[in-house]
């Protein structure tokens, strides 16, 4: 209907048109044949338009059903997404349903343990209540047992008053005075027999220390007159040598070239090879007039071919105790110079340290080996240090520990822990934390205005710490000047004076060549230290002896200070004859004992 209604409003729009056209025609002199014509041309070109229309409405429809058949395509891709968003979905939920149920599952599970802790718990509160109340209730049994016992005795104490009081006559009185003054009679004769017996005692310990004098000094002229004596028979043989003509001449230039020869190799090699088959130390004789000043070189020996790290004299000044990097202990009778014992072991001796019957060694493998005076018999024990044991020292002044009241022995180590033993039974008593290095360098400082001895103890972190030796407690730390500490010796007290109180003043031995003076005050505790320049290299020792103090250096120098003084020093005297580092001193009341690096140790006395 619709395309015949278009085709007949078609035509009839062409029917005007050409109407009109025929009209136009007409006046313009065109034939009615040829407008005929042309409405024939008009109206096949109508149908053509007619089909055309025919043909877009065809395609139209076409494409609508295209449109629709892809819409409901894309409809269809859409809802199949969505069915496996939902399947994957539901799949997903699934697992998370499994998840879920498996996580309540161990939930109860933890519930169940939970539950079942609680109930231990509940039981375990309740032992600990019954517990609590079984000792409240002991307690107060306890207590009123306690009072019971009190009240007891002081109804008991009142009956003995009573009975005192009753039967204290006049006879009575005089029995207890005449028992009073037989008491006093007795206590002041004790008193006298005791006060007798200290003087004897200190008469004793003075001959005894006179004695050890002259028994020293007859040793030390003994040596000098013995090479004195080898001295005077080698110029003998050599004058006999040069008898005849010219001898006095030949003589005189022998004895010229006699000092140049006293310390040559050869001369050397032959005294060891003379001596060291009978384990004597290898004296080399000098014919030195004395120092400059207060010490005279006594004797040079060898003791080892490498360096040596310590030296300690036995308390009867007769031996001499080293050890060196050869891992040797060796105990040397100063007398004779004869080697009596050695001990070889797997790690380096590092430490020594002496009482009456005892020498202790302190070995870089963190051991103590204590060896007995009077049999020589070595026992080691653990020191329970990480690493090496680089100082011992007897803490005189100390409480004594263990059952025998003995000495305690202060240790310390590279792991910067000190510990405290009783040495005589070999045990542990205080372990002292404190240095954040190891700790090289241990002093007992006592005298007006400190209280009580204490200990000062100094390391590789430049620290030096007080210590209180009674219940051995930090009491303060000095701070450092960035180099280490390597010894620290007390240079006794001063008395007051007018402008300055009572002090204590102690020296410490530092890696940068400076010895460190510190002093303590009883108002103003221990002040700034005062920094002496002693040496050009590393200060590795110090002794104090006769108000001097003694440095040794790894410059092959040993220096004498003036210690009764105020700081800064002014050395009086260098002690030359060491051919490397001097490592250790040992100093008595009036030798010096100095070994060094080529296993050399030199003989000094104070004149």
């Amino acid at each position: 209907l619709v395309r015949g209604w278009l085709a007949r409003r078609m035509c009839k729009t062409l029917v005007e048109t050409r109407a009109a056209s025929l009209v136009q025609a007409h006046w313009k002199g065109l034939t009615q044949k040829r407008y005929f014509r042309g409405l024939r041309v008009a109206a096949i070109r109508a149908q053509g338009l007619v089909r055309t229309r025919r043909a877009v409405v065809r395609y139209r429809r076409r494409l609508k059903d295209a449109k629709a058949r892809g819409m409901f395509e894309f409809q269809l891709s859409k809802l199949r997404e969505k069915l496996m968003f939902e399947e994957t979905s539901r799949s997903d939920l699934e697992s998370k349903n499994r998840e879920l149920q498996s996580e309540i599952e161990r939930a109860h599970q933890v519930r169940e343990a939970l539950d079942a802790q609680e109930a231990q718990m509940n039981e375990l509160a309740a032992q600990l209540r019954a517990a609590n109340d079984g000792i409240a209730r002991e307690h107060s049994a306890r207590q009123r047992l306690e009072r019971e016992h009190e009240q007891s005795i002081v109804k008991l104490r009142m009956e003995r008053d009573a009975a005192k009081k009753a039967a204290v006559g006049h006879l009575r009185e005089e029995r207890l005075d005449k028992m009073k003054e037989e008491q006093k009679r007795i206590f002041l004769n004790h008193e006298a027999e005791l006060k007798e017996l200290r003087a004897q005692v200190a008469q004793a310990r003075r001959e005894l220390r006179a004695v050890q004098k002259e028994r020293d000094d007859l040793f030390l002229q003994d040596r000098v007159k013995t090479c004195q004596l080898e001295d005077m028979r080698a110029e003998l043989r050599e004058l006999g040598q040069y008898a005849g003509a010219g001898a006095a001449s030949r003589a005189k230039a022998a004895r010229a070239g006699k000092a140049a020869q006293l310390d040559s190799p050869e001369l050397a090699a032959n005294d060891a090879a003379r001596r060291g088959s009978r384990g004597v130390g290898t004296y080399i004789p000098k014919r030195a007039p004395g120092g400059p000043r207060h010490f005279r070189h006594l004797t040079e020996m060898r003791i080892s071919e490498e360096c040596v790290h310590a030296v300690a004299i036995t308390p009867d000044k007769s031996r001499i105790v080293t050890s060196s990097d050869d891992r040797r202990v060796r105990v040397w009778d100063i007398t004779t110079g004869l080697c009596e014992h050695s001990w070889e072991y797997d790690s380096t001796p590092r430490a020594l340290a002496t009482d009456a019957l005892h020498v202790y060694a302190g070995f870089g493998d963190a051991s103590i080996v204590k060896y007995d005076v009077a049999t020589w018999e070595a026992t080691p024990f653990a020191s329970g240090h990480a690493f090496t044991v680089y100082v011992l020292l007897f803490a005189k002044g100390a409480p004594p520990v263990g059952e025998r009241q003995s000495t305690p022995m202060v240790s310390g180590a590279g792991d910067g822990e000190l510990r405290v033993f009783d040495a005589a039974a070999c045990q542990l008593v205080h372990a002292l934390r404190g240095h954040n290095a190891a700790v090289k360098a241990l002093a007992i400082v006592h005298g007006a205005p400190l209280n009580s001895a204490v200990m000062l103890s100094g390391g590789d972190d430049g620290e030096v710490r007080v210590w209180e030796m009674a219940a051995w407690t930090c009491l303060h730390t000095i701070a450092g000047r960035g180099s280490g500490i390597n010894a620290i010796v007390s240079l006794g007290s001063s008395a007051p004076t007018a402008d300055k109180p009572a002090c204590v003043r102690v020296a410490c031995a530092s890696d940068d060549g400076y010895i460190y003076s510190h002093e303590y005050q009883k108002e103003a505790g221990w002040g700034d230290c005062a920094a002496v320049s002693a040496h050009k290299d590393v200060v590795w020792a110090l002794g104090s002896i006769s108000g001097l103090v003694v440095s040794a250096s790894e410059d092959k120098l040993i220096k004498v200070w003036p210690a009764q003084s105020p700081p800064p020093w002014e050395c009086v005297e260098t002690l030359t004859g060491h051919g490397d580092a001097v490592c250790c001193l040992a100093v008595t009341q009036n030798h010096v004992f100095s070994a060094s690096s080529d296993g050399m140790l030199h003989m000094w006395k104070l004149v």
